[in-house]
């Protein structure tokens, strides 16, 4: 149900459903919309903390809340704050993040390893095991 509230139903829209109009496929693809939307918004904070104008208003506020003379919870939560520092990530698109994981694992291989030091390898070598993915996909 968290794919229809983030598409905008509110909780008495959601009481008045009686299962009539909505396909499954329509409720799959409004759940997956809200899964990838907290996703992104997740990355996309942690980056605006770690890179951008949130940064020093993270900074800003855990140093007033650390301040002395401050409430023992305010100082702890500005002690979690100042010593939060998220990784930089990027958003990926959906369905990639396993051929990736199995090139990974293959890179690792010692017979793998020969091959994909050969020069101007390593994009035909991504080619087909995006290819293979992309066969067992179908």
């Amino acid at each position: 149900m968290a794919g229809l509230l983030w598409a905008g139903f509110t909780a008495k829209d959601l009481e008045k459903y009686k299962g009539e109009g909505i396909k499954p496929e329509t409720l799959l693809l409004a759940h997956s919309v809200a899964a990838s939307g907290f996703s992104g918004t997740k990355v996309l904070l942690g980056n605006a903390l770690k890179t951008g104008k949130l940064g020093p208003m993270k900074d800003a506020l855990a140093a007033r809340w650390t301040a002395a003379g401050s409430n023992p919870v305010l100082r702890w939560a500005g002690t979690k704050l100042g010593s939060y520092n998220p990784p930089i990530r990027s958003l990926s698109a959906p369905g990639s993040w396993f051929p990736g994981q199995l090139g990974n694992m293959a890179s690792r291989s010692r017979r793998y390893q020969p091959v994909a030091n050969v020069p101007l390898s390593s994009g035909f070598l991504s080619d087909r095991w995006g290819g293979g993915w992309d066969m067992l996909r179908l």
